[in-house]
């Protein structure tokens, strides 16, 4: 018997307070009896049938619901021993403490159901499994304090076991495959943890370690969190101790480049800085014992925020030799959002994934307001026109939206939530609230909020209930247009003798108003660009008729100059085009790139802008372009217009764009540009010319990473060189050369990818299998990398093939993947994509498949939107 794992000791309760649906203000009296009916009409079906009825594949809001009523005082106390050897199984043990409010049977979730040596209350016991559960009958169980232990053996897939090193993540409800549990975000509890480890590894956990003695290393009890939230990572890591802000904050990471680590520093500054900032604004301590991090190897995402052991992508935290002010504010962005969540998911955390979005959107929402004192070089309403709008209008207009809320019955699709839109949308949605409310109303709602659900789980109608109390809006009725509904509003401008008209439409039909306002810069361009005022702000979405204003002689009016909408600006296609010309002369930046964004959309939904045209505005206006926010916006822009030219009709621009790589007078619109060339280039003397960059190293501010893309990149474009090129650069990686750091990790992805380079049909072939398989997708982000190549635009007619096969798997992509990952599944199938083969084979398997559960379908239909586009214009 291990000496620290708790099985027969004290357990400290808490309460899970399950807490009814809070409805705003008028509506309290629906939707309080509603949620009350619910649970009540669960509890008699349970008492009418018994538990039998709640008992299927994964988690479904009924068993919730049903679970959710009847336990509480609920904490775990876990044991794993970690073998090295990747071949050896985990094993594990676990103590569960819970106390029935009425005696019943108990339903865990366990997804490998091989369990050994279960006792209930002390005594020797049998159960049921099915589906992934486990069913302990009532009869050895009491009304009151109950004590479940057993024995098992984890599932490996959320243990992201690697050579020499590993870590949990068990987002949405992934740790009923790694340990007994209930696996839903509203029961929470106390975790208690011990490792055996093998020797040289260490580990970290949600709380502080309380002992370690040899191979053995426990861990102090946690604060209540749900199961998703707790976490550990062990291996072999090394670590970097700072106080910050009057903590102490360990980082833990694999790096040994010199130049790589001496950012840590900067890393534990923006800690400190975030953690301060949450402080003053919640009025509330971290809530939580310690802050440490973990930067890992070919992580999921950017980063996972486990109370106390935060996860971050290495690629993200380590920038490149000169990076640009974006990539440092990307840096700070993401350590400010999983700071933001100690509070916002962590501390309160949703009742129900359907809500996860909740967390997300003030992640998001405070990240971009700590960043901005930091960076004041830099035009924040662009950079959340940038980071916000422009990717949540990317889907919203797709026959892949979904709303902010989406429906769900089960969490084991909880992971298909996560969206351009619960990320990127929903924080714009809550900017407008703010404004409408006004910031000192927002803050005291939300602190009001953080008080009364601490530690607990509360929904969105609950916050509105709150913040509704603060405002004198109506929140019910935005929330109604904003939350639960698709799509993104329409406004047209349009002349009317000597006035414009401005109309915001539904482009769905439905009716739907979007409140929110709208700025029209309706001054006169002068000989320099400038427009000196005449800005006029309008409410928008408080009624359907349209609103009228005058103009003054032929002066076109700049929509949104503060680049603040959200939603697409239109008109006929001879005013697009006068804004088209208009547009490198507008001198205001935010002006500048909000009409750049609206042109862009307006390209892309095909409203009468041709491709010369628009590349034409975009070389012509980053040639003369000073501002480098404004320059990479541009710079993104060029992909789509390149792509819909046929190649010989793109050369003339490649080249442009090539002397504007080497010319242009901002460094970071020199790389971002030379980036673009690689991934798009089809003119042989633009490729060319990136081989040479390639077998210089010497372009300055490109990474290691960027030279391995490069590689891929050149063996696609240069099959009679693609083994050379692929073996010069994994030599300059593995360890030979004495003037180059080495790192095993960067080896092996380089390995594992370069495999979908090959020019050999039976290397690309096996590769694909492979990727079929979860083995072969472990490390997501490689996987996505090289189906990404597989499928490239090049081979767009030749990976036909691979269409039916890749979304036949794609169930069991999001069986196994992480959240994220059946979305990067389906863009890297079909993203580049434009043949009409490929439409066609799309087309037969959609046909072949109209039981597709609607959240995967809307991934398909996102990542598919282009080819959807390449069919309309070949009509």
């Amino acid at each position: 018997m291990r000496k620290c794992r708790r099985k027969n000791t004290h357990f400290f309760p808490i309460f899970v307070n399950v807490r009814l649906l809070r409805a705003p203000n008028h509506n309290d009296t629906i939707m309080k009896p509603l949620k009350f009916l619910c649970s009540i009409f669960a509890l008699l079906a349970v008492s009418c049938t018994g538990t039998d009825s709640l008992v299927s594949e994964g988690i479904s809001r009924e068993l919730a619901l049903h679970r959710a009523s009847t336990i509480e005082d609920l904490e775990y106390s876990l044991h794993f021993d970690l073998p090295s050897d990747l071949q050896a199984p985990v094993s594990g043990h676990v103590a569960i403490s819970l106390n029935l409010k009425k005696r019943g049977d108990v339903i865990l979730d366990f997804l490998p159901e091989e369990v050994n040596g279960l006792k209930v209350n002390g005594k020797a016991s049998e159960a049921k499994f099915a589906d992934g559960h486990i069913v302990i009958s009532r009869s050895v169980l009491d009304k009151g304090k109950n004590l479940i232990e057993l024995s098992f053996v984890p599932d490996d897939r959320a243990l992201n076991r690697n050579p020499e090193y590993l870590y949990t993540l068990f987002v949405p409800a992934r740790a009923h495959s790694v340990f007994p549990c209930f696996d839903q975000p509203d029961l929470k509890a106390r975790f208690t943890l011990s490792l055996t480890l093998p020797q040289g590894w260490t580990a970290v956990s949600n709380a502080p370690v309380a002992s370690a003695s040899g191979s053995e290393i426990c861990f102090a009890a946690t604060e209540p969190l749900p199961t998703y939230l707790f976490s550990f990572v062990a291996g072999i890591w090394q670590s970097e101790t700072s106080t910050v802000a009057g903590r102490r904050i360990t980082a833990y990471h694999r790096e040994n480049d010199k130049r790589r680590l001496s950012q840590l520093e900067d890393m534990f500054a923006e800690v400190g800085e975030a953690l301060e900032y949450m402080e003053e604004y919640t009025g509330l301590s971290l809530p939580f014992s310690k802050y440490d991090f973990v930067i890992v190897p070919g992580f999921q995402f950017g980063g996972m925020e486990h109370p106390g052991a935060v996860l971050y992508n290495e690629n993200t935290m380590f920038l490149s030799p000169s990076p640009t002010t974006e990539e440092r504010e990307k840096r700070k962005q993401l350590i400010a959002h999983e700071t933001a969540h100690m509070w916002f998911g962590d501390l309160v955390t949703m009742e129900w994934f359907d809500d996860v979005w909740t967390k997300e959107i003030f992640a998001n929402y405070f990240a971009a307001l700590m960043s901005e004192p930091m960076f004041p070089q830099i035009n924040h309403d662009l950079s959340w026109l940038r980071n916000y709008i422009i990717p949540a209008m990317a889907d919203d207009r797709t026959a892949g939206s979904v709303p902010i809320r989406q429906r769900l019955d089960n969490l084991d699709d909880a992971g298909l939530i996560y969206c351009n839109i619960i990320y990127d949308k929903a924080p714009v949605m809550m900017r407008s609230l703010v404004r409408q409310m006004g910031e000192e109303a927002f803050r005291d709602g939300i602190r009001e909020y953080l008080r009364e659900y601490a530690y607990s789980n509360a929904t969105w109608d609950a916050l509105v209930g709150i913040l509704d109390r603060h405002s004198e809006r109506d929140l019910v009725a935005f929330s109604n247009a904003w939350v639960y509904e698709k799509g993104l509003p329409e406004v047209v401008l349009s002349r009317q003798g000597d006035s414009l008209e401005i109309r915001q439409i539904d482009p769905l039909g439905r009716g739907v108003l979007w409140p929110q306002e709208i700025t029209l810069d309706m001054a006169p361009t002068a000989a320099d660009g400038s427009r000196e005022g005449g800005r006029l702000t309008l409410m928008l979405g408080e009624s359907p008729e349209p609103q009228r204003i005058p103009l003054q002689g032929s002066n076109l009016p700049l929509p949104s100059p503060d680049a603040r909408f959200y939603g697409l600006v239109t008109s006929d296609p001879e005013i697009l085009h006068a804004y088209l010309e208009l547009l490198p002369s507008v001198s205001d930046p935010s002006a500048r790139a909000s009409l750049l964004n609206q042109l862009r959309e307006n390209y892309v939904l095909l409203r009468g802008i041709d491709a010369h045209s628009f590349l034409a505005a975009l070389e012509n206006g980053l040639a003369r372009e000073l501002d480098p926010q404004l320059a990479s916006l541009a710079c993104s822009c060029l992909g789509l217009p390149l792509a819909d030219l046929p190649a010989d009709s793109r050369s003339a621009h490649e080249k442009t764009l090539l002397e504007l790589s080497r010319s242009h007078s901002l460094p970071s619109c020199r790389l971002q540009l030379t980036r673009l060339l690689a991934d798009v280039a089809t003119d042989p003397g633009v490729t060319s010319a990136i081989y040479r960059i390639w077998q210089r190293e010497d372009l300055a501010g490109f990474s290691e990473g960027d030279y391995m893309n490069l590689s891929y990149q050149l063996a696609i474009r240069m099959p009679d060189k693609a083994e050379e090129i692929l073996r010069i650069q994994r030599a300059r990686l593995d360890g030979s050369d004495p003037g180059r750091s080495f790192n095993a990790d960067r080896l092996r992805q380089f390995d594992f990818v370069s495999r979908a380079a090959s020019p050999r049909r039976e290397v690309r072939d096996s590769l694909f299998a492979s990727l079929l398989t979860p083995q072969g997708r472990q490390v997501e982000p490689w996987a996505g990398t090289a189906l990404s190549l597989l499928c490239h635009s090049l081979r767009d007619e030749s990976s036909v093939e691979l269409i039916r096969p890749a979304l036949d798997a794609l169930p069991q992509v999001k069986a196994t993947g992480d959240i994220f990952f059946p979305a990067t599944w389906c863009r890297s199938l079909l993203a580049s994509r434009r043949s009409p083969q490929a439409y066609d084979a799309l087309q037969a398997w959609l046909s072949d498949n109209p039981d597709c559960p609607p959240l995967l379908l809307s991934k398909i239909r996102l990542a598919s939107s282009s080819l959807e586009r390449a069919n309309e214009m070949n009509k």
